[in-house]
């Protein structure tokens, strides 16, 4: 952050650097990880810790978190305790249960939930989106905080505490779970110093990333569980900042990609050897064509690229035993990629 203090950036002084002002957020995805080793350490979920309850119930507010929630889910499988993703409360949620439930001001039914989760005796834990929350579960409920300035739910701070409460609940002692979430941020504030948006752009991923899916559609796919649910949460960071994309898995993708050549070329009405896309197109002895719209881009997520046209490749060095570490750095390099201005 080039040494400003979040009082600064906060106090609308123009002279602000503005990449590094939307970078603000961004930067916070390893804090809100040491947030939740905070909030382990201090005791806040001991209640739940060894319990080996019938499952543990996420219940979300939106689908970012929900996606965030799949990544734990996909790298759980198979699990010890069943894990539920849902919006609602399921009907059966009871004394043998765990709800986790994701509540900031913008989604009163979480809390709901979170109220009636706790009305039926089960184990509950809230993720808060900042300081809002007075009053908006029961005050038993242990929430795990948000750093300082800092609001909004975000990936990080989701599959953290879940895969946080899956681990204790399996009967991981509290200090090796605090421990792993701590390398967890580690790993993402690494992510976060190759994506500072005053980062040489071309060594620079995020920026990158940026400029392959910029004025293009985007099929963001992998053939893992694991990746496609990296790829859920990118597809949605980079969406909400304009570029937007669909989630395939790796075959459907490779259909998709054939199917948007063809149409491109046959809207143009032109014959497969006078494609402007081909290697082989020469504009002087074929003529001059229609400019053609914006080709179809491709980015995997986790693996490598495989036969796919203008395919990007997102992976990151991945150490045994941490691929939510390896998985949430991707993820917030995809959403450094989607605030980043050239």
């Amino acid at each position: 952050m080039n040494g400003s203090s979040a009082e600064e950036f906060f106090s609308g002084d123009p002279s602000h650097n503005p990449a590094a002002v939307r970078f603000f957020d961004v930067a916070h995805e390893g804090a809100r990880v040491r947030a939740v080793a905070g909030f382990l350490s201090d005791g806040g979920v001991d209640d739940i810790a060894g319990t080996a309850p019938r499952s543990v119930v996420v219940v979300t507010g939106d689908r970012l978190a929900a996606a965030a929630a799949g990544l734990v889910d996909a790298l759980a499988t198979p699990a010890q305790v069943p894990l539920v993703v849902t919006d609602t409360l399921p009907s059966y949620v009871g004394a043998l249960d765990v709800v986790v439930g994701v509540v900031d001001e913008t989604t009163p039914a979480s809390a709901r939930a979170v109220a009636d989760a706790c009305s039926r005796g089960a184990g509950v834990v809230a993720i808060g989106g900042g300081d809002g929350l007075s009053g908006a579960v029961p005050s038993a409920v242990p929430v795990v905080p948000a750093p300082p300035h800092v609001t909004g739910i975000t990936p990080a701070s989701v599959a953290a505490t879940v895969h946080a409460v899956m681990g204790l609940v399996t009967g991981h002692p509290v200090d090796m779970v605090a421990a792993a979430a701590n390398d967890t941020a580690d790993s993402i504030d690494g992510q976060l110093g190759l994506c500072a948006p005053d980062r040489d752009s071309l060594v620079n991923p995020a920026a990158q990333l940026n400029r392959h899916v910029v004025d293009h559609p985007v099929i963001h796919t992998a053939s893992s569980r694991y990746g496609l649910a990296i790829a859920r949460i990118a597809a949605h960071q980079l969406a909400v900042e304009g570029h937007s994309g669909m989630v395939l898995d790796r075959n459907s993708a490779a259909l998709a990609a054939q199917a948007h050549t063809r149409r491109r070329r046959d809207d143009r009405g032109i014959p497969p050897e006078d494609d402007p896309d081909s290697i082989f197109f020469d504009p002087v002895t074929t003529g001059a064509s229609t400019p053609p719209g914006p080709a179809l881009r491709t980015v995997t997520w986790a693996e490598a690229v495989d036969g796919l046209p203008d395919g990007l490749e997102q992976t990151i060095e991945e150490r045994p035993g941490h691929s939510l570490a390896a998985g949430l750095a991707l993820c917030t390099r995809a959403w450094a990629a989607a605030v980043f201005q050239p």
